[in-house]
């Protein structure tokens, strides 16, 4: 599959579910009933905004050079851990925006962007194994792909 197919359906899903949650507040066209407090799903949308767009700074910050795979294992942040965590964040975001929603559309869409989160890992996943080869196999060993693995 084409390295950007579920990178597209990602951003599609994100984008869907952000509607789905306008829709739900100021269009009202879809009526469900929210079944977990406002307060709670907020939190889901900052924390996973924030886990992914903190550690999209430790990538970006002052030009550092990512080009070997031990180079994020000595980033503060999840990289220890977690090969993909702005993806762990788009999840907790996804999840938060589902909760705001309420309904079967947004539940079906948030499934679907989990899916593609998950797939567009391992391809991306496959290419720095590919690219990186025995260290990149030490880094997979020692964490999680999209959950953090704690030794």
């Amino acid at each position: 599959m084409h390295s950007t197919y579920y990178w597209k359906i990602k951003v599609l899903c994100g984008v869907l579910l952000i509607f789905a949650v306008i829709d739900h507040y100021l269009l009202h066209t879809l009526h469900y009933m929210q079944w977990v407090p406002r307060i709670v799903a907020q939190g889901f949308v900052l924390i996973g905004a924030g886990i992914t767009i903190y550690h999209y700074y430790l990538l970006t910050r002052d030009n550092r050079d990512i080009s070997q795979p031990e180079t994020l294992l000595i980033h503060p942040g999840l990289y220890r851990v977690l090969r993909h965590p702005m993806y762990l964040g788009d999840m907790v975001l996804y999840a938060g925006l589902f909760l705001l929603a309420s309904g079967w559309p947004a539940l079906i869409v948030f499934l679907l962007g989990i899916y593609a989160l998950y797939r567009q890992a391992q391809v991306e996943d496959d290419y720095l194994q590919s690219r990186f080869g025995e260290a990149f196999c030490n880094w997979r060993d020692s964490s999680g792909l999209l959950w953090p693995v704690i030794k």
